[in-house]
């Protein structure tokens, strides 16, 4: 019933956020819903001690939003740096921006086999054997 209430509770946030045009985030919203409903459940058991805060529970989550934008804001910012010295701090801009233009491509492509490699269930199924 409380995973239901969650679910439930988050659909409606979901809903009323966007319909108002309010940047949300999904996993922020379930995870504070699940949280919620774990408070409310065991109020008069253990309170907040009924969470598990480790590094392999809630603590990673909340963990991730603050290193995940941060690290992402940085490399967002070296490729920009990277980009705009190598295009627009020369001669010719746009004849150097299109020689740079199939390297990023490739590192894009990279990224995203090296992403899908790690994550696919195939490919995690050959990491165990």
């Amino acid at each position: 019933l409380g995973m239901a209430c969650a679910l439930l509770g988050t659909a409606l946030f979901l809903l009323l956020s966007t319909l108002c045009a309010l940047p949300v985030s999904t996993t922020h919203a379930i995870v504070g819903g699940v949280v919620g409903f774990t408070l409310v459940g065991s109020e008069t058991m253990d309170g907040w001690d009924c969470l598990n805060w480790s590094n392999d529970g809630l603590g990673a989550i909340v963990a991730s939003w603050v290193v995940s934008p941060l690290l992402s804001g940085a490399v967002a910012v070296a490729i920009w740096l990277s980009t705009a010295r190598a295009t627009y701090g020369t001669r010719r801009p746009g004849t150097n921006a299109l020689k740079l233009l199939p390297t990023l491509y490739a590192l894009s492509l990279a990224t995203i086999t090296l992403l899908v490699m790690l994550k696919s269930k195939p490919t995690k199924a050959l990491a165990l054997r």
